[in-house]
């Protein structure tokens, strides 16, 4: 969580990673004699809105914590495994786990990667209405009381 937390605080507003999409404002610059360029379009009555990629975000960083937490404590990784052949350097025992740890990883991305998305489905209801009920108190917020259907978001 740490790690969310300053990641969060060192994006830039260009990542719209924002608890709250602030609504969209651009103009339209000329450009010479063929017209105008379209930057974006000025919509004054776009009321903010809460972001779904921060809450897929924060869902995603907990679930994998309880994830590898589950591991920890499924595994017993708290035990202090000693190789039975003594290796003649720690640079020939570190090479000796690589292969193993690659594994292991690419286990534990493809696991998350492919169970995230369909253990956020069941709970993102909830954590739409948790984050509205804060965000209500800190953002003038008049959006929907739950969020878009999952076909219909972009960013995901």
């Amino acid at each position: 969580m740490v790690f969310i937390a300053l990641y969060l605080l060192s994006c830039s507003p260009e990542d719209q990673l924002g608890v709250v999409v602030e609504g969209r404002c651009l103009h339209v610059a000329s450009v010479g004699s063929e017209g105008g360029m379209l930057i974006g379009d000025c919509r004054s009555y776009e009321r903010p809105r809460l972001n779904e990629r921060f809450l897929y975000l924060v869902f995603f960083s907990v679930f994998i914590g309880v994830l590898s937490g589950g591991a920890h404590i499924y595994y017993d990784r708290a035990r202090l495994v000693l190789p039975e052949v003594p290796y003649a350097s720690y640079q020939d025992a570190g090479l000796a786990q690589i292969p193993i740890l690659a594994s292991k990883l690419g286990s534990y991305v493809s696991f998350s990667s492919i169970f995230g998305p369909l253990v956020y489905a069941p709970f993102r209801y909830i954590l739409w209405s948790h984050t509205l009920a804060f965000a209500r108190h800190f953002y003038w917020y008049a959006g929907p009381r739950f969020p878009r259907p999952l076909r219909n978001i972009d960013c995901l």
